[in-house]
């Protein structure tokens, strides 16, 4: 961010770049999985569809990391059809072949935003009367992934049933599938970290050592050797880890700023600044998706993406590039 002077529209331009190059090397790998060549690891969906893994180290890692492009092109979704449908249809392809859930969801806030950002949801500019017309198609496309596509069936089914539940269900978690077992199990424990220490949790690292102590309270040692401590090390949420190691206080600041650094589409008053506020709702589904099933701190650009989240938010806000003389003045400073 310093060496490209905090020039958001570059860094992130730079990113949807990386991104379809990515999604490329993603498409093109997965149609030679069909072939019998197999370049990257890969897992089977179902019967017949390879789940895509590309250059990262699971389908999900690669889903979330190409989330912010997804959501960037749908709110500019008649320009980039103009101007960029190979590159969003390639980047939209590699997201679906990942066959994550975590995409789906991604997806269809995607659309939301998309609708909210083009003021779809506004009565005054009689876009409202479209919505049916945009929003049926794709709830139909949502439930016909859901119910053909089994990974991500089990993975929903799995999970709601197992969270609707007031009690830990034992036997049923048993049951589910390897991910949402990963999600379920460290919810249990997360869930006792902060019953233990409401107000400030048990402190940063120290979700993995509370998750040896406690997997055995709830489940029995052969659940570890069926499915492995999966995910202790970063509670597979990023909101059970915050809760876990950082208690009330930590989720209180952290929502604060997610919240606080979420851009007014009322500011966007030049098309710069609506481009701002395009980038701004893509990181904020993306940070959304991490909260849900991504706990590492640090992977995946976090910091990259939480410090753009902000600075599109300032941006919006004062409507001045401050940043620049920012840097110049710290720099004669520290001079």
């Amino acid at each position: 961010m310093y060496i490209l002077r905090f020039d958001i529209r570059k860094i992130f331009g730079y990113y949807l770049f990386f991104a379809f190059w990515v999604s490329l090397h993603g498409v093109i790998d997965n149609l030679l999985h069909y072939a019998g060549i197999h370049f990257t690891t890969t897992t089977l969906a179902e019967p017949g569809l390879y789940r895509e893994y590309g250059i990262m180290g699971e389908p999900f890692f690669l889903a979330i990391a190409l989330t912010p492009a997804i959501v960037y092109h749908l709110c500019y979704f008649n320009t980039t059809w103009r101007k960029a449908k190979f590159r969003f249809l390639i980047i939209a392809l590699c997201y679906l072949v990942t066959y994550s859930s975590i995409a789906v969801l991604g997806f269809v806030m995607g659309v939301f935003f998309s609708l909210y950002f083009n003021d779809f949801f506004s009565t005054r500019r009689g876009r409202a009367i479209l919505l049916p017309v945009l929003v049926i198609p794709i709830v139909f496309a949502t439930v016909f992934l859901v119910d053909n596509i089994s990974l991500i069936n089990v993975r929903f089914y799995d999970t709601t049933s197992l969270f609707l539940s007031k009690e830990i269900q034992v036997k049923e978690a048993g049951k589910s599938n390897s991910s949402t077992f990963a999600l379920y199990s460290n919810y249990a424990i997360a869930r006792d970290s902060f019953v233990e220490s409401p107000l400030f949790g048990s402190g940063l690292g120290s979700h993995p050592l509370i998750y040896k102590e406690t997997f055995l309270k709830y489940f029995p040692s052969d659940y570890m050797v069926m499915y492995g401590s999966q995910n202790q090390q970063d509670a597979n949420s990023k909101f059970f880890r915050l809760m876990s190691e950082t208690g009330l206080l930590g989720l209180i600041l952290f929502f604060y700023a997610f919240i606080q650094f979420f851009a007014p589409k009322r500011k966007m008053t030049s098309p710069v600044l609506k481009e701002m506020g395009a980038i701004n709702y893509s990181i904020f589904v993306y940070i959304m998706l991490c909260l849900i099933r991504n706990g590492n701190y640090i992977n995946i650009g976090f910091f990259l993406f939480f410090f753009l989240y902000y600075l599109t938010w300032h941006k919006v806000i004062y409507n001045k590039p401050k940043f620049k003389s920012q840097v110049k003045h710290a720099t004669m400073t520290q001079a």
